[in-house]
């Protein structure tokens, strides 16, 4: 498994970075709270910086705006605001569901081309039985 960069600007500076058990450990705030701040504030979540397998890293400062920004507006979201999340809660989610369907189309594709090898290993096996068995 290797790492995938989504924002390459930050190769070379991952000192720059932290997972959210990172910023929990350096901050106090659970990574469950974080969570729902993700979840709740879909449409200001930074942007992930690098995946590896399913660890995700961010900017460090770019978590600190976000926490800071709920902490200086908690409570003053306009319907207008919380639809705009849940808009973007919504688009994550069909994007993620997109990677995993183009991830299950290759492994279908994958499982078709083996198959279709085992049935021609298996009529090749038939045809010389059956060719054996006419010449005894």
């Amino acid at each position: 498994m290797s790492d995938k960069w989504l924002r390459p600007e930050f190769q070379g500076r991952e000192d720059e970075l932290e997972t959210r058990a990172q910023f929990e450990q350096r901050t106090g705030i659970t990574t469950q709270s974080l969570s729902s701040h993700f979840t709740r504030y879909a449409d200001r979540v930074p942007a992930i910086v690098k995946a590896f397998g399913k660890l995700k890293y961010f900017a460090a400062y770019e978590l600190d705006d976000f926490v800071k920004w709920i902490a200086e507006n908690s409570g003053t979201r306009s319907e207008t605001e919380v639809k705009r999340s849940e808009v973007a809660r919504r688009k994550n989610s069909i994007g993620e569901a997109e990677l995993r369907v183009a991830a299950h189309k290759k492994l279908l594709g994958k499982a078709e081309a083996e198959l279709s090898m085992r049935r021609r290993q298996l009529k090749r096996a038939e045809d010389d039985l059956s060719f054996l068995e006419q010449v005894e």
